[in-house]
């Protein structure tokens, strides 16, 4: 009986961990909505979207060009600026406007958009065109 009560003991120490490290992980997994809001906030979406280029480059292509390892050095050019990545148009410092905390999820989150189809918890509205009724001159 001493044998079968110690195996008890550890399925439910061994289940425990694996709720707890799934409750740990999915604490940590990052929702698009919450960092397409937090991108918002900080101004992010001025110059940038996932999909296509604004003034910066589009996030997904950042995500092609990076990986995990680069994220201390993206950090460093949300905060610092960076000039001559993506052309001449230089990323501009966002330091006390952003925290470092903040740019890692940012980053982090961007880099995670490799291989990833937009989805429409992630993707941006498109803004609609102004059509001109048929028989009009433009």
């Amino acid at each position: 009986m001493g044998g079968e009560k110690k195996m008890r003991t550890k399925k439910i120490a061994v289940g425990g961990i694996v709720a707890l490290s799934f409750v740990i992980f999915s604490a940590h997994k990052v929702k698009a909505e919450d960092m397409l809001q937090l991108a918002n906030q900080k101004g992010c979406l001025a110059c940038h979207q996932i999909d296509k280029q604004v003034v910066g480059p589009a996030w997904i292509e950042v995500s092609k060009k990076y990986t995990e390892k680069d994220i201390p050095q993206l950090v460093n050019s949300v905060l610092n600026g960076a000039m001559g990545k993506w052309g001449q148009v230089p990323m501009p410092a966002n330091k006390g406007l952003v925290t470092e905390e903040e740019a890692k999820k940012l980053v982090t989150w961007i880099i995670s958009l490799k291989n990833q189809q937009p989805s429409a918890g992630t993707k941006q509205p498109e803004t609609k065109k102004e059509e001109k009724p048929k028989g009009t001159k433009k």
